[in-house]
């Protein structure tokens, strides 16, 4: 068995000549380089410093540590910054995390908030928290909120009373605590407009759906 570091430092010790002070040829430790290796190449490197002029030519000398091909690494300066999307006159568009600007509830069915849903793999107990900016083009309008876990409904059906002025934007915000069984379940936040058209205001709205046990 090959001996350790220890071992050949303590073996090291033992040969110390301490009448001279010094350590016979050949018996000190042979300490590996204190450096870390960027390429296959570098590992054939065996010391520290300018390289010695004939060190191709030393016995063993070539003696590759990783079976793995060079590896280029290039670097792209950025020059400009792209917008990850445009809105206008009430298109639906593409934005900040690909989430739909501006999206209407259905007039007539209960339908979960486009971007408002999430997959999670359950250990346990869930925490779901969701939250939305919305508007009415109705004043004083009422619209209904809920949390939905694979198509069925968690708790209750939350009703809203949106500001007096129509189309000003409110935030509303649901929580929920679940205990489904382990597995795959969906997580959404659903939604029903009153007697307007209820509009998500911009990209203003986001889901979490949050395992409370331990991951492993």
């Amino acid at each position: 068995m090959k001996p350790t570091l220890v071992d050949r430092i303590n073996a090291a010790i033992k040969a110390n000549n301490t009448t001279e002070g010094t350590i016979p040829m050949g018996k000190g430790p042979d300490f590996v380089p204190a450096r870390t290796y960027l390429s296959p190449t570098d590992s054939y490197e065996d010391e520290i410093g300018p390289n010695f002029p004939i060190h191709t030519f030393h016995p063993g000398s070539v003696r590759g540590m990783w079976a793995v091909a060079e590896q280029q690494q290039a670097s792209v300066p950025v020059t400009a910054i792209t917008s990850s999307g445009n809105s206008n006159s009430a298109a639906l568009a593409a934005i900040q995390g690909g989430i739909a600007q501006n999206p209407r509830a259905p007039a007539s069915a209960w339908a979960a908030v486009p971007s408002l849903i999430t997959n999670l793999i359950v250990k346990g107990p869930v925490i779901i928290q969701a939250n939305v900016s919305v508007r009415s083009s109705v004043a004083n309008d009422t619209a209904a909120f809920a949390i939905y876990r694979d198509g069925q409904l968690l708790g209750n059906h939350i009703t809203h009373t949106l500001p007096a002025t129509a189309s000003i934007a409110t935030l509303v915000q649901l929580s929920a605590m679940d205990n489904p069984p382990s597995g795959n379940h969906v997580y959404a936040m659903y939604w029903s407009p009153g007697a307007g058209t209820l509009v998500a205001h911009s990209n203003q709205r986001n889901l979490y759906a949050i395992n409370l046990s331990p991951q492993g």
